[in-house]
């Protein structure tokens, strides 16, 4: 959406989705003659979709030069699908890497021989994987006075459980953390020039996706959070798997970037042997409802048949029309499916079809303003942040938007609060309110950027929006105020969260007061994720002599009915984005 070429460019750089969106007006690419796809070994949707396109494409254009470029991919893989193309292999600069591998359950006594273990065999139990971690870190702070140490961990708990365990015993280390939803500020720590040595703990965001300078040791636990897509209850999950061998070496190389490195696998050389070579694709493990809409879309014909270079399961491709079904983007006609009307609208909003179902639905009940600000926060990750040793002070900024009848509202109410500062403030005072308030100012740009496009996209097509829906539901001066005074029974209420169930019809649940939690549609039991405004704690029994604590206003109960833009299963099945509603709203 930042064009800046022109008829004297030569090079283009752009990314997989608006490539992906050149197609769609020109599916034979006849503007280039040359296209590099890099980073093809995260295997994305995008990335997977526009390899199978160029397969196809390179029959019909035998001129166009198509170069695959990865640090680990199964090459034999990929030169066989693109008609035995040829493997170029450059080398980088790098450093030889001693693999140590250390299984959990040899940590303990170095004094044992393995005459003395065949004489008493070991009876404890292996140490958890943080333990190890944690013991490892020790051995290599006491035994080497050089280099910095890099530990990879599954998940953000992990890490702060591992930080906490080595508590002061780093011998004068920084002790830095490493994962996603870090404050920029807070990632920023790994790149700032030091003379102190340090011990850095990160999620898989240190595997490929930057490099960290120094690194001389790395303790890989072999684990890491998958995103996967059950596609019976069409929820998402996070379980903890162990990596593959292609992700193994890649951490392990990162001890060899500037010198000679060590790195410490917390698991047994026969266990890395049994792991998978490659990890497994995204489209195999995705909702694959977009990509069946934008195959439609753009005339590429149907899923079962396109040439991906690993094909999706079938349940996978059932569930995805199932949804599109449900959105009405799909209508059987004879043996196959068909585009609606709908369907062509949302194929040409670039978000998910969900959240665009949600805009289209927002112009019958006029309340287009306020659901394409929604969908654009719902596109980016949450702007809010919780700096680790500001956790309170940060929770006690964010009250001043949360909603406790709708989390949809609390994002608006985000936007609102915030654009009446842009309207005032420079861009340096703006981004000193937005630390003030711990949103963070470069995720409050993006969203000003998506809602920015799909603003301009609304208003240049006749068929997706018009400018006298654009009012929106409310006529306050002050919209912040009158976002923050909106309750269930409200018109305005009632507009925003009937467009947004449009495209969550299939996430609402009705509470259960018998087992507590919810019930959900496809024998889904959710809780309210505790980062919601409609979370409610539950209050402890009191111990017998005790006095009972005070009974709980009404307004504090969880609702009965409620909507989410999300179910994700990590420790439980959550519910994410949660708004009250009324169940006729579904019929």
């Amino acid at each position: 959406f930042e064009d800046r070429t022109s008829r004297q460019t030569v090079v283009k750089f752009l990314t997989d989705g608006m490539l992906l969106a050149e197609v769609q007006g020109d599916a034979t690419l006849k503007e280039y003659d040359t296209i590099i796809i890099d980073e093809a070994h995260e295997r994305s949707l995008n990335i997977d979709f526009l390899l199978g396109h160029l397969r196809q494409l390179t029959v019909q254009r035998p001129e166009l030069r198509v170069i695959i470029t990865s640090a680990t991919i199964d090459t034999a893989a990929f030169s066989k699908a693109f008609e035995d193309a040829p493997v170029i292999e450059v080398s980088g600069r790098t450093f030889p890497v001693e693999i140590i591998y250390q299984p959990l359950d040899e940590f303990g006594d170095d004094s044992r021989s393995p005459e003395t273990d065949k004489a008493e065999p070991r009876k404890r139990e292996a140490l958890h994987y943080i333990d190890g971690a944690i013991e490892s870190v020790r051995r290599i702070l006491g035994t080497t006075r050089k280099g910095d140490v890099l530990v990879f961990m599954p998940a953000e708990r992990d890490i702060r459980e591992t930080i906490d365990g080595l508590g002061g015993d780093t011998r004068g280390c920084d002790v830095i953390p490493l994962f996603g939803r870090l404050t920029n500020a807070e990632q920023q720590r790994v790149f700032a020039a030091t003379t102190r040595r340090r011990v850095i703990v990160a999620t898989n965001i240190a595997e490929t996706s930057l490099t960290l300078p120094g690194i001389r040791y790395v303790v890989d636990t072999g684990l890491a959070r998958i995103s996967r897509y059950a596609t019976q209850s069409r929820t998402r999950r996070l379980p903890i798997e162990r990596v593959a061998q292609s992700s193994a070496n890649q951490r392990a190389g990162r001890a060899g970037r500037v010198a000679e490195g060590v790195c410490i696998r917390l698991y047994s050389e026969k266990d890395y042997n049994e792991r998978l070579r490659f990890a497994q694709p995204e489209i195999q493990r995705a909702n694959l409802a977009d990509v069946i809409l934008r195959m439609k879309a753009f005339g590429l014909g149907d899923i079962e048949r396109f040439p991906f270079l690993n094909q999706p399961a079938t349940k996978a491709v059932r569930s995805g029309y199932a949804l599109l079904e449900e959105l009405h983007a799909i209508e059987r006609e004879g043996p196959g499916w068909q585009l609606t009307d709908v369907g062509a609208q949302l194929a040409r909003l670039p978000v998910d079809p969900s959240v665009g179902r949600m805009i289209l639905q927002a112009r019958d009940e006029k309340a287009l303003r306020e659901v394409v600000i929604i969908a654009a926060g719902l596109s980016i990750q949450d702007p809010r942040e919780r700096p680790l040793d500001q956790q309170a002070a940060a929770d006690a900024a964010h009250q001043r938007f949360t909603h406790r009848e709708s989390d949809f509202l609390t994002l608006l109410s985000i936007w609102e609060t915030l654009h009446d500062e842009f309207e005032k403030l420079s861009q340096a005072k703006t981004r000193r309110w937005c630390k003030a308030h711990f949103l963070s100012y470069p995720r409050m740009r993006e969203w000003r950027d998506i809602h920015s496009q799909l603003h301009d996209l609304l208003e240049s097509r006749r068929d997706l929006g018009e400018e006298s829906v654009w009012s929106g539901t409310k006529a306050s001066q002050n919209p912040a105020r009158a976002t923050a005074e909106l309750q269930a029974d409200d018109v305005a209420y009632r507009a925003i969260h009937r467009s947004v169930l449009a495209g969550l019809l299939g996430n609402v649940a009705m509470r259960d007061d018998e087992k507590g939690g919810y019930r959900g549609a496809h024998d889904r039991k959710p809780v309210i994720f505790p980062g919601s405004g409609l979370f409610v704690r539950e209050e402890k029994k009191p111990k017998r002599g005790k006095q009972a604590p005070a009974p709980k206003p009404k307004s504090a109960k969880s609702p009965r009915w409620l909507m989410c833009a999300e179910l994700m299963e990590t420790s439980r099945l959550y519910a994410r984005t949660c708004a009250r509603m009324d169940p006729r709203w579904v019929l």
